[in-house]
């Protein structure tokens, strides 16, 4: 073959080549601004979502009072969630059977249910009960220093509604759900002031979707409601409340009735009754 002929094939190859190259650079390069620049916020924002897991943290609910501001009307208390860590402990049985049989007696639920749910190893957060008052919380901790618990059971701050006049004024105050929020009165028509704002609890994921130990978990505090304080006069509304039913029942009155007690220098109600009423 000639030698002309040779450089020729060579120069046409390299020149192939070079050609493969810049395609393949070219189609890397295109590929790496479509994943990284076109798509790279949405699949950050995916990579983030998959990573974490927020827990809400409630905020305590503000206190209702009479135009004393002194005698309270709603309030909220302390009460607790107990919630199982099983991944500290699903690899020790005597450890987990203790624990099932412990809180079953404890919140009188079945030993069996906890047991299963002591056996997860990708989870540090698992609710087995909400809402649980302080003897259950006192008896939880006792349990756990009794058995040198140091992990695998946590307590987590909640609150409870408690209307300490029970049906004084119910008509008025109104009422709240099971997660705390108003659903009737002045609970709902107030809701924004008195719910405050919740807080956040969250927790890492790694490669595998396993929730990380709590050395990484961020928690954004609650910001509790605000307070409110009624015209209403908690003594004249327990005895216009006390007045109304005696006429209903001297009058022999089917339907129910209404009773107002206003301050004529202010215009402001003291007393607000409504029958029939309720216990919320």
């Amino acid at each position: 073959m000639a030698k002309g002929t040779s450089e020729k094939i060579r120069k046409k190859a390299m020149g192939v080549t070079a050609a493969l190259v810049l395609v393949g650079f070219g189609a890397a390069f295109l590929s790496l601004f479509h994943w990284q620049i076109v798509r790279g916020e949405e699949l950050g924002a995916k990579a983030m979502e998959q990573s974490l897991t927020s827990t809400t943290l409630p905020a305590m609910r503000g206190t209702i009072y009479d135009a004393t501001g002194t005698k309270v009307l709603a309030q909220s208390a302390s009460v607790w969630t107990v919630v199982l860590e099983p991944a500290y402990i699903c690899e020790n049985d005597n450890l987990r059977r203790t624990i099932a049989n412990g809180l079953s007696e404890i919140l009188d639920m079945d030993a069996t249910e906890i047991y299963e749910k002591t056996g997860d190893p990708g989870s540090y957060y698992t609710v087995i009960k909400r809402k649980i008052e302080t003897d259950q919380r006192d008896q939880i901790n006792k349990f756990m220093a009794d058995n040198k618990i140091g992990s695998g059971i946590r307590l987590i701050d909640d609150y409870k509604r408690y209307y300490p006049y029970g049906t004084v004024a119910s008509n008025v105050l109104g009422f709240t759900g099971s997660d705390n929020q108003g659903l009737n009165g002045l609970e709902l028509y107030y809701e924004s002031e008195l719910s405050g704002s919740a807080g956040r609890l969250i927790a890492s994921k790694n490669g595998f979707g396993t929730d990380m130990p709590y050395e990484y978990e961020q928690i954004v505090e609650a910001e509790n409601g605000y307070d409110l304080v009624l015209t209403i006069d908690e003594t004249v509304q327990s005895i216009l409340e006390k007045y109304l039913a005696e006429g209903l029942e001297r009058f022999k009155v089917a339907n129910g009735a209404v009773a107002v007690a206003m301050d004529v220098e202010t215009g402001g109600i003291i007393g607000l009754a409504t029958k029939p009423n309720y216990d919320p």
